[in-house]
């Protein structure tokens, strides 16, 4: 079973020729600091065209998700819209 890290932010890009490293980190507050300290969870390696295919599914998602939204507004609206009553004429 694959492990499962939380991560906060990229914290590094690194590239050597066709092979990409991503270091991202986990944000945490430290007593004494104003601001929060990354400490680096996980470190991805992999080839150049593995991180296209990576970039392009999760361009799809996104796409999805934005989708989703859209109708989801769509259909807050249609909700919020009250019918409308014909008028006859006396």
């Amino acid at each position: 079973m694959a492990n499962e890290y939380f991560v906060d932010n990229l914290k590094n890009f690194w590239a050597q020729g066709d092979v990409i490293t991503l270091t991202f980190d986990r944000l945490s507050m430290i007593d004494g600091q104003e601001e929060p300290v990354g400490e680096a969870v996980v470190k991805l390696t992999m080839k150049g065209q593995n991180l296209v295919n990576m970039t392009n599914a999760l361009n799809n998602i996104l796409s999805k998700i934005k989708e989703k939204k859209m109708l989801l507004k769509v259909k807050m609206r249609r909700q919020k819209k009250k019918p409308r009553l014909m008028k006859t004429k006396p």
